[in-house]
């Protein structure tokens, strides 16, 4: 058996093979990291059941990332936070008969109304068409459709 000097241990040749080794180890370790941390990003930016919301507001406020409705109220949880409700919450307000703006419209009528693209045609509901203005996704209560169509409007009292 061969003794090992201490020459031998600390000689060039072996601390450039430690040095290798450790940036070796530094750069699996460097690569790893970057691979699970891109993952987990592309994670958290993904929506996967099409609610609306990312995994990574998912896990923020709690809702199920693989369930587009997490509280079985027929509203996407994504709808429900973009308009104030609370997606895990199906009672009062925040379920589908709730009506928190006062309009009439239970917050169902309001998710289902909002799909059609053409509020103003024909073949549209007629409660679209009287006095409720639709902004695109969500109803304005006290809106005059037809006086705000006018270029030319009256300015004073009696009209003129």
């Amino acid at each position: 058996m061969q003794a090992v000097s201490a020459v031998d241990v600390y000689s060039p040749l072996s601390r450039k093979r430690r040095s290798a080794v450790a940036f070796s180890a530094m750069l699996l370790l460097a690569s790893y990291a970057a691979f699970e941390f891109g993952m987990w990003e592309a994670l958290a930016t993904t929506d996967a059941d099409g609610d609306g919301l990312t995994y990574g507001l998912e896990f923020y406020i709690n809702t199920q990332p693989q369930d587009w409705d997490s509280d079985d109220d027929g509203l996407p949880d994504g709808w429900e936070w973009q308009y104030g409700l609370n997606p895990l919450s199906a009672s009062g307000d925040n379920g589908s008969t709730g009506d928190p703006d006062g309009d009439a419209f239970t917050n169902l009528n309001e998710y289902q109304y909002s799909i059609p693209s053409g509020w103003d045609s024909p073949s549209t509901p007629s409660v679209l068409d009287n006095g409720v203005w639709w902004n695109g996704t969500v109803p304005t209560r006290n809106w005059d459709e037809e006086s705000a169509m006018q270029i030319i409007q009256g300015a004073g009292s009696d009209g003129a």
